[in-house]
């Protein structure tokens, strides 16, 4: 009985830290971090603290990239949108 108590306690244990390499807002979509800015740079921040490896492997990081860049290229070109650059 101990046993499975034991091995339980660890179980949960470890499954409690699956999403501590997630930054502080956990893992979204690029979707959720475009429409979140605040949210995106803590991520960014987070991210920026951890190796190379650490970043490309964690979800988290990518996704905040991603809508860092959508962001940045988006408002690079917003301008042809809206006629201004001519």
């Amino acid at each position: 009985m101990q046993k499975k108590i034991g091995l339980s306690v660890v179980v949960v244990m470890l499954l409690a830290g699956c999403g501590v390499n997630q930054g502080p807002s956990g893992s979204h979509s690029v979707a959720w971090y475009a429409h979140h800015p605040k949210a995106r740079q803590l991520e960014l921040h987070w991210c920026n603290n951890r190796s190379k490896q650490r970043q490309k492997d964690t979800a988290a990081c990518a996704q905040a990239s991603k809508a860092q860049t959508d962001a940045a290229v988006g408002g690079m070109f917003s301008g042809f949108k809206n006629g201004n650059f001519f």
